[in-house]
């Protein structure tokens, strides 16, 4: 066997901190986001819109029933969405759509976040 010298048995020791140090300061990898059908339906259709689309546009241009968009996009409502989240989070609570209130369309219309276009684009 050969002798192993205060130096090597130092760098060694030196070596194995740093390493340490740097796996430890890595950030875990992010989360992949598991879309459901319809949700990727939704980003394509919001995508591809020139404005924000209301509920109703968006059930048409992405075939998914008006009804169940509650549970696919989210409720604008913080606490409400928060209930209904508890199978699969919506796409407001992903960040990927945002709520826009405009004053010429009844009720709120949603519109793709540069996460959003990101993921689908």
């Amino acid at each position: 066997m050969p002798k192993t010298t205060k130096a090597a048995t130092t760098k060694t020791a030196a070596t194995k901190t740093t390493k340490a140090k740097v796996k430890a300061t890595k950030k875990p990898a992010a989360p992949k986001v598991e879309l459901r059908k319809p949700q990727t339906r939704i980003m394509l259709a919001l995508n591809a819109a020139k404005a924000p689309m209301s509920r109703t546009a968006i059930s048409e241009a992405a075939p998914v029933d008006v009804a169940t968009l509650v549970e696919y996009i989210g409720s604008h409502d913080d606490a409400r969405r928060l209930k209904n989240d508890k199978k699969f989070p919506s796409l407001l609570t992903l960040g990927l759509v945002k709520a826009v209130v405009q004053e010429d369309v009844r009720g709120v219309c949603y519109e793709s976040t540069a996460k959003g276009r990101k993921i689908t684009g």
